[in-house]
């Protein structure tokens, strides 16, 4: 079977699962939105509702999409995304992080075809900004390049807003070179309440925030061996 045989049979799918009348388009995101909180996604089956990112639009328009693991909290916004309906999405294994050469820019347009079944569909952007729009990415679905079926979680996200601390005054704000943290493995960081969730962000990206939960730690001072530490030869 071709390649185009095979999206056709793909489609036939699709349309035969389909319990609705006409399917619901539940958003149009910029797929690098969706694949930027895809590390916080939970892979624990008993919450299944947080195996999946929540897309919902946002207070100043676009969209924000949301994933965690109940220790760790990324959000990303897309200022250009359009939401119709709140979803959470699974996102698939095969789904790979578009390049400038392959796809950079993307759309994933989430249509929901019955109660809980629906397909992510990835739409090629339009490099004439004026037209490169979530409703223009909408209207092209059909046209897609990529197309995963199965991807709506049914279920209720928790409210993650209610875990990101307020900004205060006496914060310590701390900035670290993100490629170097994970030499470390593990990071205990001193100031402020030591089993308040943190925020993350990133200086390179900033439609992110993330929240993390600081692990309990024994080592509060620096250990006895470190202090005495000297330079051979001094």
């Amino acid at each position: 079977m071709n390649a185009p045989s095979k999206i056709k049979a793909q489609e036939q799918r699709f349309k035969l699962r389909s319990t609705l009348a006409r399917p619901v388009h539940c958003f149009a995101v910029r797929l690098e939105a969706l694949l930027r909180v895809r590390p916080f996604i939970s892979t624990e089956p008993m919450r299944y509702y947080l195996n999946g990112v929540f897309v919902h639009s946002h207070a100043d328009g676009g969209a924000v999409c949301a994933a965690t693991d109940g220790c760790r909290l990324g959000v990303r916004r897309d200022k250009d995304a359009l939401v119709n309906e709140p979803q959470i999405v699974r996102l698939p294994k095969e789904l790979k992080t578009p390049t400038a050469k392959s796809w950079g820019g993307a759309w994933a347009v989430a249509t929901r075809t019955g109660d809980a079944y629906g397909h992510l569909s990835l739409i090629e952007r339009i490099h004439d900004p004026e037209h490169d729009t979530a409703e223009n990415a909408i209207a092209r679905v059909e046209d897609c390049y990529q197309r995963f079926g199965d991807v709506l979680i049914d279920g209720t996200f928790p409210d993650y807003t209610r875990v990101l601390p307020p900004e205060q005054k006496g914060d310590i704000i701390r900035s670290f070179n993100g490629s170097l943290l994970g030499s470390f493995g593990s990071l205990t960081i001193r100031g402020g309440d030591a089993k308040a969730p943190h925020v993350v962000l990133d200086s390179d990206d900033s439609d992110f925030v993330g929240v993390l939960m600081p692990r309990m730690s024994s080592v509060e001072k620096r250990q006895d061996w470190a202090r005495s530490l000297s330079y051979p030869g001094a």
